[in-house]
C-alpha cells in the first residue's frame, strides 16, 4: 500500500546513462530526471501513456512496463506496489523515426531511418 509519500522512483544506470546522452538533442537531463521523480511517484499508472506489448519487438525486456513523454523523452518504467517502488529501465528520445514507429506507430517515410537504431 503506498502511503503519504508516494512511490519511491529508482533509475538503472543505463536509464540513466541514456538520459544523460539526451544533452545532444538540447535536453535538459537533470529537469528531466526531477519531473519524472515529481510525475512518477504519484498514481505512475495514471502518468502512462500505455503498455508495450507483445506486438512491439524492438524490446522485448519491456513487455508489461508502462511508459510516458517527459520533455520529449520516453520513459519506460514498471510499478512494484508491494514495495511502493516505480523502476525507470530505459530512456529514449522522442522525436526519431524508430520512437515514432514503436511508440505511436507512424510508419516513417524512410525505412532506412529504423535501421541506425
Amino acid at each position: 500500500m503506498v502511503d503519504n509519500e508516494g512511490y519511491d522512483v529508482v533509475w538503472t544506470d543505463r536509464a540513466r546513462l541514456n538520459l544523460a546522452k539526451m544533452e545532444a538533442y538540447k535536453v535538459n537531463p537533470n529537469q528531466v530526471f526531477r519531473k519524472t521523480k515529481t510525475i512518477l511517484s504519484k498514481n505512475p499508472r495514471q502518468a502512462a501513456y500505455d503498455l508495450l506489448d507483445s506486438e512491439d519487438n524492438s524490446h522485448p525486456e519491456f513487455i508489461g512496463y508502462y511508459w510516458t513523454l517527459i520533455h520529449n523523452i520516453i520513459i519506460i518504467y514498471d510499478v512494484f506496489d508491494e514495495r511502493d517502488k516505480v523502476l525507470v529501465d530505459a530512456s529514449f528520445f522522442a522525436n526519431t523515426a524508430w520512437a515514432h514507429y514503436v511508440f505511436w506507430n507512424i510508419e516513417p517515410e524512410d525505412w532506412k531511418d529504423l535501421e541506425k537504431w
